[in-house]
C-alpha cells in the first residue's frame, strides 16, 4: 500500500506498461446532451432576460423552452469551469492554448496528483448540448506510466462537491454520480467509498460508462478521504460494447483521439476515433442512464477529473466548444458568522429564467433549535423575505428570490448565542426637524424570539406618530439584512402654547454619555450666514470625502474625539444627518449630527463634525444632469412615484440613464427619467455623467480568486493571460470606518484584486 499526496491509501497498480509506445488522444465530445448548465452570471442581459449577447465569443440565443442556448470556447471556458484550490488540486487552465493540464510528469514516483475541473453549476438533463474537446496523455518514466486516466462525471447535489481520490477520480464517494472515464491504470482491489476493482478484460487502457452504487460491503475506508463514511463506488456498466479495450500505442505525444458522446432521451453514446495516424480505430457504445436521471430534478453538475500516482504523466484536456441550455440556479449556504464555515449542507434551487425560487425556511428552524440565531443575510437585489419572520424559522419565514440570473447565492449567519440576552435601543426623533433626537434613550432587553412592548415616552409638546410599532421581536432583522439594533420611534410637534415653545425636563438626557453632543452651558445653537457658504439644511444627510472625526463638543478637543471616519471610496463613504448647528471659538460652522452607517460600530452615535465643504458634502445631487450612471455595486432601482414606492426594476452597475427632469422630495432629491419614472438622486448610488464600466479584464500576473470582496477564503488560482468577464466592481471593507478598501472586481465564482499590477482592463 503507498499512500498519495493526501495521504491517502492507495494499491499500488500492476506493472506492466514497459517497453509500450507513448499514446495520445485526441478528445472531441460532442455532447448532444440535454443539459442546461448552471453558468456564470455574465452570460445574460442586465435584466437576467434570454436574448442575444455577443462579447469574448458568446453568444446567447432563446432555444425552444425559453432557455438560453450558450457556447463556450476556450476563450471564455474560465467563466465557466472552476480548477478547486483545494485537496491540492493540480489542474490548471492556458486560455491561450484552451488546455486544462490536468497532472503533471514533474514530481517523485510515488507522488499522488488529482486534477479536477468543475462547471460551476449544474446541467439540465432534458435539454440538448454539445461538447467538443480533446484529451493529450504523455507517458511519464520514460514513456512507461500512463496516468489513471480522465473521467466525465455527471453529478447530482452540491456543483461544488468533490469526491474521493485514487481509484475515485474525484468521483467516488459522490451518490448516483455516472458518466464516462477514460481507464489507463489497473486497480486490483476494491476500494470503500472510491471503486471496484477493474475489470482484467479487456485490460488497461479501455473506456466504459460508469455509475456509482452503494456497496457497505466494502469495508476498509479511508479516514482522510474526503467523504470518509460514503458507500458509493465507481462502477462499471457492461452492457452494448461496453467498456472496450484500447492500446497503449494509440498513446503518445501529438496524437490525438476524436470522441463524441450524445445523450439524448437519457440514451448516451460515446464514440471514440483514434488518431489519423494510428489508422483511425473506432469504438463506439450507448446506456440507458433513464434510473440516474429523475423527471422531478433532471438537474446535474459536470466534473472533469483526472490522477497519477505510481502511474504518473502528463495528462492535457481541451474543450473546444461546449454549448448548452442554461437554467438559473440559487445556492443557498449557512455559514457562521465569526468563522464562515459552514454549518449546514448548501441548499441547491434550480429553475427557468422566469421562474421565482421559493426558499424553505427549515433549515434555519434546525439550527435555531440547535442554539443559532440568524444574524445577517447577503443576497442579490430581488430576494424578497420578511425581516421580521425570516429568523425565527417556521412555515411564515419562506423567501423567495427570481431565476433571473443564471448563478446566484444567498448566504445566511448565524451566531451560536441564541440564549444570550439581546438590548435593542428605542430612539425618539422629531419628524418635523430633522429627525432630532428628542426625549431620552430607552433599551428593551430579552432573549431572541421574545416579543416585547415599545416603550414610548410623554414628550411635552410632541405627539407620539401614529404609525410607530407597539411591540417589538428582539433578533428581527432590519432592512439591510443585519439584526435590528435599534428602534425609531417618531414624534410631531403639537400646536404650540400662547407664550412660547413647549418643554419639558424629559427632552433632554439627564446624564450626556461619550456618543452624545454636551455642549457647554453658555453655548447656544449657531445659524448658518451667507459667509458660510453652501451648507446642509437640518434633516439633510451629508458625507465625508476626507478622513474626519465627530467630537463630543464644538471645540474639537482632540480628548474629545468621539469617533473617527477614514477617507471611503464614494460608494461606501460615511453618512451622517445634520440635526442642528454649532461654532467653534474661532467662528467656523460645524453640523450636530447623527451616525446613519447603519453596519459600522458607530452607528447611532452623536456629536460634532466639521462642515467645510472640502470635508462633508450633502449626500444627495442639489440639481439636474443630462445622464447619470449607476455606481452602487447592487444597482438601483426605478419607481412609478417619486417618493420611491411602485418599484418598476433594478439598473445594474454601470447602466447609463437619460434623465428628463429633476425633483425634490422632502430633503432628498430624485431625477425624472423619460419615461416617467424616477429614480434616486443619492451620489453614493449614482454619479453624473457617462462613464465607461469595465466589461472584460485580462490577469497580467498571477493572481487568486476569492468568495469575496474582503478575500475571507480562496477559492482558486487564475493563470496569467486569462480573460474574465467582469460582473460587476466594489470594495473590501465596506462598512469599516478605519479602512479605506481595496478595489474588487466580481466575476464567476467570486471576486479577484483590481489592481492593474495583476489585471488590465481590456473591455
Amino acid at each position: 500500500m503507498i499512500k498519495n499526496k493526501h495521504g491517502f491509501k492507495k494499491t499500488k497498480r500492476e506493472k506492466g506498461f514497459q517497453n509500450r509506445k507513448q499514446f495520445i488522444k485526441k478528445f472531441s465530445i460532442s455532447l448532444g446532451v440535454s443539459a442546461g448548465i448552471l453558468l456564470a452570471p455574465a452570460v445574460l442581459g442586465a435584466q437576467g432576460g434570454s436574448g442575444p449577447l455577443v462579447g469574448n465569443q458568446i453568444t446567447a440565443l432563446a432555444d425552444d423552452d425559453s432557455g438560453t442556448l450558450i457556447n463556450v470556447n476556450k476563450d471564455n471556458f474560465n467563466q465557466y469551469f472552476t480548477e478547486p484550490s483545494g485537496n491540492n488540486n493540480t489542474a490548471k487552465y492556458d486560455p491561450n492554448t484552451g488546455i486544462i493540464n490536468m497532472v503533471q510528469d514533474d514530481s517523485p514516483k510515488w507522488t499522488a496528483q488529482a486534477g479536477m475541473s468543475l462547471l460551476n453549476g449544474v446541467i439540465d438533463m432534458s435539454k440538448n448540448f454539445s461538447m467538443q474537446g480533446d484529451i493529450e496523455i504523455t507517458p511519464g518514466f520514460g514513456g512507461t506510466t500512463y496516468s489513471d486516466g480522465v473521467l466525465f462525471a455527471f453529478r447530482p447535489g452540491d456543483p461544488t462537491q468533490i469526491g474521493n481520490p485514487g481509484s475515485g477520480m474525484g468521483v467516488g464517494g459522490i451518490p448516483n454520480a455516472f458518466g464516462v472515464t477514460l481507464d489507463t491504470a489497473y486497480y486490483a482491489f476494491d476500494e470503500a467509498g472510491r471503486s471496484e476493482k477493474d475489470p482484467g478484460t479487456p485490460s488497461n487502457p479501455y473506456v466504459s460508462f460508469f455509475r456509482n452504487i452503494e456497496r457497505p460491503d466494502f469495508t476498509t475506508h479511508n479516514a482522510a478521504d474526503i467523504l470518509p463514511t460514503s458507500d458509493w463506488v465507481k462502477h462499471l456498466l457492461s452492457d452494448s460494447n461496453s467498456p472496450q479495450g484500447l492500446s497503449y500505442n494509440d498513446f503518445g505525444n501529438g496524437k490525438w483521439i476524436h470522441f463524441n458522446i450524445s445523450l439524448k432521451n437519457k440514451v448516451m453514446t460515446y464514440t471514440f476515433t483514434t488518431d489519423a495516424a494510428d489508422g483511425s480505430r473506432t469504438y463506439t457504445a450507448t446506456h440507458d442512464f433513464s434510473e440516474q436521471i429523475s423527471d422531478e430534478n433532471p438537474n446535474m453538475s459536470l466534473a472533469i477529473s483526472s490522477g497519477a500516482q505510481s502511474s504518473q504523466a502528463n495528462v492535457n484536456v481541451k474543450i473546444d466548444s461546449l454549448t448548452f441550455s442554461a437554467q438559473g440556479v440559487v445556492n443557498v449556504e449557512y455559514l457562521d458568522e465569526d468563522t464562515n464555515d459552514k454549518i449546514a449542507d448548501t441548499q441547491t434551487l434550480n429553475g427557468s429564467l422566469t421562474d421565482t425560487a421559493t426558499i424553505d425556511p427549515t433549515e434555519i428552524q434546525t439550527l435555531k433549535d440547535k442554539g443559532y440565531r440568524l444574524v445577517k443575510v447577503e443576497a442579490p437585489a430581488g430576494y424578497n423575505y420578511d425581516t421580521a419572520t425570516l429568523p425565527f424559522g417556521g412555515t411564515d419565514a419562506k423567501s423567495s428570490i427570481p431565476f433571473d440570473d443564471v448563478l446566484q447565492q444567498v448566504k445566511y449567519y448565524f451566531k451560536k448565542d441564541a440564549a444570550t440576552p439581546m438590548t435593542v435601543n428605542v430612539i425618539h426623533e422629531d419628524a418635523d426637524n430633522g429627525n432630532k433626537v428628542i426625549g431620552k434613550t430607552d433599551t428593551i432587553t430579552g432573549n431572541f424570539g421574545d416579543t416585547k412592548a415599545v416603550p414610548s415616552q410623554s414628550i411635552s409638546g410632541y405627539t407620539p406618530a401614529s404609525s410607530n410599532p407597539t411591540s417589538f421581536r428582539l433578533g428581527t432583522l432590519d432592512k439591510d439584512g443585519t439584526t435590528q439594533e435599534t428602534i425609531v420611534l417618531y414624534y410631531h410637534k403639537s400646536t404650540p402654547a400662547t407664550g412660547g415653545g413647549s418643554s419639558s425636563t424629559t427632552t433632554q438626557p439627564t446624564q450626556p454619555t461619550n456618543n452624545q453632543w454636551a455642549p457647554t452651558t453658555s453655548q447656544t445653537p449657531a445659524t448658518p450666514t451667507a459667509s458660510d457658504g453652501t451648507v446642509a439644511k437640518k434633516g439633510e444627510a451629508v458625507y465625508s470625502l476626507k478622513k474626519i472625526y465627530m467630537y463630543k463638543n464644538n471645540t474639537f478637543k482632540k480628548s474629545e474625539r468621539i469617533a473617527s471616519y477614514a477617507k471611503k471610496p464614494r460608494v461606501n463613504r460615511p453618512m451622517f444627518v445634520v440635526a442642528d448647528y454649532a461654532r467653534s471659538q474661532q467662528g467656523k460652522l460645524r453640523y450636530v449630527v447623527r451616525d446613519v452607517n447603519h453596519h459600522s460600530k458607530t452607528y447611532g452615535k452623536q456629536g460634532v463634525i466639521t462642515a467645510n465643504w472640502s470635508y462633508v458634502r450633502p449626500v444627495y445631487y442639489q440639481s439636474s444632469h443630462k445622464t447619470l450612471t449607476v455606481i452602487n455595486p447592487r444597482g438601483i432601482n426605478e419607481y412609478k412615484n417619486k417618493d420611491l414606492t411602485g418599484k418598476v426594476r433594478n439598473y445594474k452597475q454601470g447602466t447609463q440613464l437619460k434623465v428628463k427632469g429633476f425633483v425634490n422630495h422632502n430633503l432628498t432629491t430624485r431625477y425624472l427619467l423619460s419615461n416617467g419614472h424616477y429614480v434616486t438622486g443619492n451620489r453614493k448610488l449614482v454619479i453624473a455623467g457617462k462613464y465607461k464600466q469595465p466589461k472584460q479584464i485580462k490577469v497580467k500576473k498571477s493572481l487568486y480568486r476569492y468568495n469575496d470582496a474582503n478575500f475571507d477564503k480562496r477559492i482558486n488560482k487564475i493563470k496569467r493571460g486569462t480573460v474574465l468577464t467582469v460582473k460587476k466592481w466594489d470594495y473590501s471593507h465596506q462598512y469599516s470606518t478605519s479602512n479605506f478598501g481595496a478595489k474588487r472586481y466580481q466575476v464567476a465564482g467570486g471576486y479577484v484584486t483590481a489592481n492593474n499590477k495583476y489585471v488590465e482592463v481590456v473591455k
